[in-house]
């Protein structure tokens, strides 16, 4: 794990901590609410779920600017805890004259798995944290002849902290920030870290869920 992703976890780690009192407040209100008939928090976690979920993301790229990957995955969830797979595709157009005359476009993609923990369930919305591990490959393409010149594989880890809406039971509408870093690719006039930075996403999940009660953990 590189240096900068190990501060963003510690950013993560320092927000919660900041975000303690506050919560504590909350809780308190929450009770109150309970007993007075009325409820703030639903249950604490999903206890169990299937889903597939499709997310458009934004990524760094050697221009200096996010471009669009779509990313498929689809998981189980049981008692707020996640596990599942990915695959990603890079939907950008990035293009360079490594050989002049030809013009080459850069192509990747990657697979892999990812874990994921409900830090907070609230009656509308739930709060969690991921982390995203695969590997992939990049290729420089001609962009005349869709021929491969150059092709290299890589590493890619992508913490994030995310925000999902729940509008209706069976559908989840997702928002996250994370930050990726690439490791391990080797091909002309690029580097690892043009693919390492900044992540913003958004997508929707389709599930099958059963959700928890406070009292379960109880019995």
């Amino acid at each position: 794990m590189t240096k900068h992703t190990c501060w963003f976890l510690l950013l993560i780690v320092a927000a919660l901590r900041l975000g303690a009192q506050d919560m504590e407040a909350i809780d308190s209100l929450a009770q109150e609410l309970e007993e007075s008939g009325l409820s703030l928090f639903e249950n604490p976690y999903t206890d169990f779920a299937l889903f597939a979920e499709v997310i458009q993301e934004w990524s760094p790229t050697p221009g200096g600017s996010l471009e669009p990957s779509v990313r498929l995955s689809a998981g189980v969830t049981v008692r707020g805890v996640s596990l599942g797979g990915y695959v990603s595709a890079y939907q950008g157009d990035y293009k360079r004259f490594l050989i002049f005359p030809n013009e080459f476009a850069l192509l990747y993609g990657h697979f892999g798995g990812f874990v994921s923990y409900e830090l907070r369930k609230l009656s509308f919305a739930n709060i969690l944290i991921q982390l995203n591990m695969g590997t992939g490959d990049a290729v420089w393409e001609n962009a005349s002849t869709f021929e491969d010149l150059f092709r290299d594989k890589f590493l890619i880890v992508h913490p994030e902290i995310g925000f999902e809406i729940v509008p209706l039971p069976l559908l989840r509408v997702k928002t996250s920030v994370g930050y990726r870093t690439m490791r391990g690719l080797e091909l002309p006039q690029i580097a690892n870290s043009d693919f390492s930075g900044l992540v913003l996403s958004i997508g929707v999940r389709v599930g099958l869920y059963k959700t928890g009660k406070k009292d379960d953990e109880d019995r």
